[in-house]
């Protein structure tokens, strides 16, 4: 991983500082409400999402639409540890460029 991204840098190219990762809500009525995050989503998503949505008839659920490894929140990447670093290892692990 950090021959790649030297390799990146001595090259003079820049380290993307950013993913876009789909995320999709569905309303359906006052049914249910679900909410489609990409990857594996740390568990404070449900917490996050369900303050924000309300946490009845509410379903999170992870691996829609893309699967990099964790999606960390960013108390997560604050506090370290294997899930802060899922996107990361993930992204430098493709060959973006030649996919370009």
């Amino acid at each position: 991983m950090a021959r790649h991204m030297f390799g990146e840098l001595d090259r003079g190219e820049t380290l993307p500082g950013t993913y876009r990762a789909p995320v999709a809500v569905w309303q359906f009525g006052d049914a249910l409400t679900l909410v489609a995050l990409p990857a594996e989503p740390v568990a404070d998503y449900a917490a996050l999402v369900g303050q924000t949505l309300g946490r009845e008839k509410l379903w999170v659920a992870g691996f829609n639409n893309d699967c990099f490894g964790y999606l960390p929140t960013a108390q997560v990447v604050r506090e370290g540890g294997h899930e802060a670093i899922g996107i990361t290892l993930w992204i430098w692990g493709q060959n973006l460029r030649a996919n370009a």
